[in-house]
């Protein structure tokens, strides 16, 4: 009997350790009486085959239930307390991945309109380069339009075909006075080539958290034309 007695001390010694560390434990009184209280459950004691040494069983019945029952109700906790981590890891996903995707399609907008203003700006330098050597394309009426079908080429496709001619313009200006000329010698070397394009709508990307609307665009350049082979300009038209 002693022998059983010493085990089931041994055993709820051991109990009461593993309830401490994983922070379950109840607030009972100190361990001797803990163990004293014990030894009154009727569970415990057909158990280990000890005599009950007290008559008080409202106390230790609940002592008792609840070493017992400290396995259940620490997996029962654990399994609440994952629950509520897996709640909480959705909400602060959706809480997270909002700001994330403004924040990428942000960065993707912004590229893509430095990449479309740079577009169209090579559109208009190439533009001028063509246009201050006088050369005409093949099929082409005379410089200025050869100039458009350039920008057009060199514009990486942010300007249709079917507004180029009034979103692309080339003026000849005089080198003194930077003023307009026209007719036929106005693109005789030495004057100045102005290429520019206006009014070309950009739309963003991905329009999150901010304003769908297109952002219109322009770009400019100009030079000095060339001197004309045998000093006789080509067709400005």
């Amino acid at each position: 009997m002693a022998s059983a007695s010493s085990r089931f001390t041994t055993w709820a010694k051991s109990l009461l350790l593993r309830i401490t560390q994983r922070k379950e434990a109840f607030k009972v009184l100190k361990v001797d009486e803990t163990l004293k209280d014990a030894l009154c459950y009727e569970d415990i004691f057909l158990k280990f085959h000890v005599p009950r040494p007290c008559e008080n069983m409202s106390a230790t019945n609940r002592l008792s239930r609840a070493l017992l029952q400290e396995g259940t109700l620490v997996e029962r906790r654990a399994s609440v307390r994952e629950s509520f981590e897996e709640g909480s890891e959705v909400v602060e996903f959706g809480l997270v991945i909002i700001p994330m995707l403004a924040l990428v399609f942000l960065i993707m907008n912004v590229a893509w309109m430095i990449f479309a203003k740079a577009s169209l700006q090579e559109g208009v330098r190439e533009g001028v380069r063509y246009g201050v050597t006088g050369q005409i394309i093949n099929g082409q009426a005379g410089v200025s339009s050869s100039i458009r079908q350039v920008v057009l080429q060199y514009s990486g496709g942010f300007i249709s075909s079917s507004r180029a001619q009034t979103a692309i313009s080339v003026q000849y200006l005089s080198p003194q006075t930077l003023t307009p000329l026209s007719g036929p010698g106005s693109c005789a070397g030495g004057n100045v080539l102005q290429v520019s394009v206006n009014g070309i709508p950009v739309s963003p990307l991905a329009a999150l958290l901010i304003s769908p609307a297109p952002l219109v665009m322009s770009a400019i350049s100009s030079d000095i034309i060339e001197s004309s082979p045998n000093g006789i300009p080509p067709s400005c038209l």
